[in-house]
Formats: structure tokens, C-alpha cells, sequence
């Protein structure tokens, strides 16, 4: 007993070293949440009531929220626990736990002690400054990712000689190393920290910015929007030119595979970390906008030291966004001298409409034709970037500045030939536009619609219906007397007898199922019967005949052996009469070799979802 209270001091004691770390977060401490576990359940049913409440109250003093911030109340619960020795089933339970939260202790003494000595030699003029940063290094390793590093660093900027102890790049390394490991455990103000510290790559920091926001650190939200707002003054000021399509460029860059994980697995942290942000960037589609960030981002990767499975990757992907950095600035010059020319009234028409198809062979297939089309149309009518202008060629024609290069049946076949090939090469956004003014028909635009829907285009999937040949339906529909002979013929094929025996077998299904729920409620009264004689029999005194004791005992026992029984019960009726469900389900959904050849006799066909449609058809029948 005077362990225990010797433990509970202590506890108190390292509750304002907790707090004097500036209130960092603690992560790897050396104990583990409290997890329930079972109890022996004869054990239980001669439990001593009051244990069970001390129990209870020792569980929910572990749930408190900061509970290895302040551990009193928990330590106080278990030691309340451990009182009582006779018919205490968590006894044993209560005993390792106080152990666990002594090993607790310990550390934070054995952490308390080290600092005490470190604010001793710190204060040593004696001792020089490249030995202090070493004494400090290792003070990080042991206890840098608990308790942070506020504490050290408070520390030392109370000493003489704190830049030489802070400018050593060794301790510099190992906080930048402790900082990143708790960023990773999820310390947004560790994360904050890099970014505004440590890191020097733009991107880098964002990162690091970013992660700190997305983990509720307050001050990584703010030094996300102050690093957004120069860019946007900065815009403000000098327009710059960005690559923000209303199509997406195909074929500018080789598709980018991800690493597997063994890859990754055999990749040294720092290297993995590099690898992982030009990844990132690979999938944003804004990067496109500023591609010597990905040129900077595969750049690092490939000159990155250690273990690097990536370097052949990243020296294939520089040379790629290099290549493709080029290709954007060579169609934005070209772009630039079409728009002088096709604004040069000395220019012929027919001349800029050369001019114009020169320019959608050359770039067309690539960057899409929004921008050639911009350049025809007015400037009220220009709204490349929402996407209306390159959907809707058509309005131009009308209203156009350059009608006479609009209606010229060179330059319209040269877009119609260039939105075909963007289609093929899985563009759905050209797919769209190739439906909705170069279809020949409404068979062709449906088709087109089609693989707008199936490469992406979401509002084109409701279209591709409405719009669809109505004759289709006329073509395939049956006279009343085809109809009669195809019902005749999928029965002699078995489709009655799959009916039947689905619906029976969802009948009987059913049936076991209610049964299994029945045996679970009777279960549940016995359960209750079970604790009402357990009650009575804790409520009987020292002066009550053995023969009470004995009545309640055994029908307390008879009940538990009741409910196990409906336990059993319930759960094969359940489990039965799930299967049988499913059985009769999958009857219902699926046809027989003999129907599906009738149907394709037919030409019959009862929609994508097998059930919907075998409802629909029985319900019509």
C-alpha cells in the first residue's frame, strides 16, 4: 500500500514538468491506452458488487481527456480497486495497470532528472559550447519526440553562449529531425515550425503549411494565405501569362507511373519525402501553370543523397516537364503572332484563314481549339476559360467579328477534324463539343454523347439518353403476339420453375429469420431473468437460510443456460435465413443457359440492373 501511495506523489509531481514544456503535445509515451478485456464469468457472478462500481469508475477516469497530463484521478480510481481482495475478479487487472502507469512515472523522473542536469552543465562556463549542443542532441533523442523541443531551447536561451550551442549544425539537424518526426505523428505545430524555419523550397514550406493547417494549427492556416496574397498583388500589378486551358492539353506530357510501395519501402525517409511532393505535383492539374515547379520538384529528387530508387524517374520526368515547359512556350509565342496577324487588316482573309488551320495543325490536337476560336469571335462572346465558347461553335458564326475565316468550309472542316481526334484520344469534354455541332445525325450524336459520358463528362450521361433515336424503341418493340410466344417460350425454358423456387426460397428464408429474431428477444429476457436472480441473490444477509441462497443461485444459473440457448438458436436462424435471402435473391437476378437464349432470340434485354428489371418484367406480366 505504501508503493502505491508512493506512486500517486510521484504522479502528482510530474504533472508540472508536463507542463512546463510550453504545453507541447506528447506523443510515444511508454504506456498504452486502457483497453477493457474480458472477465471470467463465474468470477463475475460471486463478484463483490462494490468492486464492480470501483471498476467502472476506474474505466471512466482512464477516458478522461488529458488523462497522462494529469494523471491523479485515474491512479487514485485503481488504487481504489486494489482495496478490496476478496470476490474482486479485477484485482489482477487493477494491479497491472498501476504497474503501467509506474513505468509512467519513471520515465517522467528519469526525463526531469536529465533536464535538471542539463540547466547545471548549461550554466558551466566551464564546459565548451560544441559539447553542450552534444549534451543537447542527446537529450532530444530520448525525449525530444515526447515532450518537444521548447523546453531545450528555453534552456539554452537563458545561457551566454546560446548561438554557439544553436548554430551547430549537428543539434540544428536534430531538431529538425525531432520536429519532422512529431510533424509526422501529427503536431501541427511541429509542421508550422519546418515551414517557417527550416525548409528553403518554396513548395517545401506550402507543404508544410498546409499539413500544420489541416491538423488545426491556427498559425499554418494564416501563413498559407499570407504566402497566397504577394502572388495575388503580384498578379494585380503585371498580369502574367499562365496556361489555365478550358481544355486539357493531350499528349503534352508521357503519362506519370507511381512507384509501388516495395519501391518507395527501399528509399531513404528524406529521399522518400522529395519523391512524394514532385508526385503530388504531378497530379494537380494547376502545375501546368508553373511547370519549373515540377522541373525544381524532379530536379531534387534526382540529386537527392542516399538510398534513391527514383533517381532514373526523376531524371526521366525533368527532361519531360522540360520538354513540355518548351512545347508551352513555343504555341504561347506562336498564339500571340496569329492574334497579331488575324487583327492586321492588310492580312487577306484568305491568308489568316492559312493562317488559322497552320496554327490548329501545328498545336490543334494538343491545346484544343478554344483559343484559335477566341480569336474570331468578339470579346463580349469570349468565355474560353468557363468552357461556353469552346462548346458552342455555332454562335459565332452570327455574331463574329471574322465571318468571312467563321464560315469558311476549310477552317470549319480543319476544327471539326481537330475536335475528332482530341474525342479519340479520350478528351470528353471534345466529345461533347463534336455532338453538339458536327454530329451528321442523331444516331452519331448519341454515339459521341456516349463517350463524352464514358470519359468523364458527367452531364452528358442524362443527354446521351434524351437525345437518343426514338425509332430504336419502335424497332425493337414486340407485337402482342410475339410478345405471347416469347413469354411461352422463356416458361419452357425454366423461368417458372426458377420463380417458384426463389420466391419459395425467399419465403423459407424469411421464415428462419423471424424465428432467429424471436430466440434473440427470448434471450434477451432471460438475460434480464438472469440478472434479477443475481440481484436477489447479493441482496440476501448473513441470517437468510442457505436454501434461498441455493434457490436464487440455481435459477439464476438455469436462466444463463436459457439464454445461451436462444443465443444459439438466434444466430443459425439468422444466418440461415440470411443465406436463404441471398439464395432467393440470386434466383431471382440470374437466368437459366435456356432463358438467356430466348431473350437473345428475341433480341430481349431486361436493363443493367438484373433485379430492377426482372421486377419490372413480372410486374408487367
Amino acid at each position: 500500500m505504501r508503493k502505491i501511495r508512493v506512486l500517486f506523489v510521484l504522479l502528482f509531481c510530474a504533472v508540472p514538468l508536463v507542463a512546463q514544456q510550453d504545453e507541447e503535445e506528447m506523443f510515444n509515451l511508454p504506456i498504452n491506452e486502457f483497453t477493457l478485456g474480458t472477465v471470467d464469468e463465474n468470477a463475475l457472478l460471486s463478484a463483490d458488487p462494490q468492486a464492480l462500481k470501483l471498476y467502472e469508475a476506474a474505466v471512466n477516469a482512464e477516458k478522461q481527456p488529458g488523462v497522462f497530463k494529469i494523471p491523479g484521478p485515474a491512479v487514485e480510481a485503481w488504487q481504489e480497486v486494489t482495496k478490496i481482495t476478496q470476490g474482486n475478479p479485477f484485482l489482477q487487472v487493477a494491479q497491472k495497470r498501476l504497474g503501467d502507469w509506474k513505468i509512467l512515472t519513471d520515465f517522467y523522473e528519469k526525463h526531469k532528472a536529465n533536464f535538471d542536469k542539463l540547466k547545471l552543465l548549461f550554466a558551466s562556463p566551464a564546459l565548451p559550447a560544441a559539447q553542450k549542443s552534444s549534451l543537447a542532441s542527446k537529450y532530444l533523442e530520448e525525449f525530444g519526440v515526447t515532450f518537444g523541443t521548447s523546453g531545450i531551447m528555453n534552456l539554452i536561451s537563458t545561457v551566454s553562449d546560446k548561438n554557439e550551442i544553436t548554430g551547430n549544425d549537428a543539434f540544428k539537424a536534430k531538431i529538425q529531425e525531432t520536429k519532422q518526426k512529431r510533424c509526422d505523428l501529427g503536431s501541427g505545430r511541429d509542421c508550422y515550425d519546418l515551414g517557417k524555419n527550416f525548409l528553403t523550397i518554396e513548395y517545401e514550406k506550402m507543404m508544410m503549411f498546409n499539413k500544420a493547417c489541416e491538423l488545426k494549427y491556427q498559425p499554418g492556416c494564416d501563413a498559407q494565405r499570407k504566402k497566397a496574397e504577394p502572388v495575388a498583388a503580384q498578379t494585380e500589378e503585371k498580369p502574367e501569362k499562365t496556361y489555365a486551358f478550358a481544355e486539357d492539353p493531350v499528349g503534352l506530357l508521357p503519362p506519370f507511373a507511381e512507384a509501388d510501395d516495395a519501391t518507395k519501402q527501399g528509399a531513404d525517409p528524406e529521399v522518400l519525402k522529395l519523391y512524394e511532393a514532385a508526385a503530388a505535383l504531378e497530379k494537380s492539374k494547376e502545375t501546368l501553370s508553373k511547370p519549373s515547379v515540377a522541373v525544381a520538384a524532379w530536379e531534387s529528387v534526382e540529386k537527392a543523397a542516399g538510398k534513391n530508387p527514383f533517381q532514373p524517374v526523376a531524371q526521366q520526368r525533368t527532361a519531360d516537364w522540360k520538354k513540355a515547359a518548351a512545347d508551352l512556350e513555343a504555341r504561347d509565342a506562336a498564339l500571340a503572332e496569329l492574334e497579331k496577324n488575324i487583327a492586321d487588316n492588310s492580312i487577306e482573309s484568305s491568308r489568316k484563314v492559312e493562317l488559322m488551320t497552320g496554327y490548329l495543325d501545328k498545336y490543334g490536337v494538343v491545346f484544343g481549339t478554344a483559343d484559335a476560336l477566341s480569336l474570331i469571335a468578339p470579346k463580349q462572346n469570349q468565355a474560353a476559360e468557363s468552357g461556353d465558347l469552346y462548346q458552342n461553335y455555332a454562335f459565332h458564326i452570327s455574331e463574329t467579328v471574322h465571318k468571312e475565316i467563321a464560315n469558311n468550309e476549310s477552317f470549319k472542316a480543319k476544327v471539326k477534324e481537330t475536335v475528332n481526334k482530341r474525342c479519340e484520344l479520350k478528351s470528353g469534354a471534345d466529345c461533347r463539343v463534336y455532338a453538339e455541332n458536327h454530329a451528321a445525325d442523331e444516331t452519331e450524336k448519341a454515339a459521341y454523347l456516349k463517350k463524352a459520358c464514358d470519359f468523364g463528362v458527367q452531364e452528358t450521361c442524362s443527354l446521351q439518353v434524351a437525345d437518343a433515336p426514338q425509332q430504336v424503341e419502335k424497332e425493337n418493340a414486340m407485337s402482342s403476339e410475339e410478345e405471347d410466344k416469347f413469354k411461352a417460350e422463356l416458361n419452357q425454358a425454366g423461368r417458372r420453375t426458377r420463380i417458384a423456387v426463389a420466391t419459395t426460397t425467399l419465403a423459407v428464408g424469411v421464415v428462419a429469420g423471424g424465428l432467429g429474431g424471436w430466440s434473440f428477444y427470448e434471450m434477451s429476457k432471460a438475460e434480464k431473468d438472469r440478472k434479477k436472480y443475481f440481484d436477489k441473490y447479493n441482496e440476501l444477509g448473513e441470517g437468510e437460510p442457505f436454501s434461498l441462497f441455493a434457490k436464487y443461485r440455481k435459477k439464476a444459473e438455469n436462466a444463463d443456460k436459457k439464454r445461451k440457448k436462444y443465443l444459439i438458436l438466434g444466430s443459425v436462424g439468422v444466418g440461415v435465413g440470411a443465406a436463404l435471402i441471398a439464395t432467393g435473391v440470386t434466383l431471382f437476378c440470374i437466368d437459366f443457359k435456356g432463358e438467356k437464349e430466348v431473350k437473345k432470340k428475341y433480341n430481349v434485354s431486361l436493363g443493367a440492373n438484373p433485379l430492377e428489371g426482372t421486377v419490372q418484367f413480372a410486374l408487367n406480366w
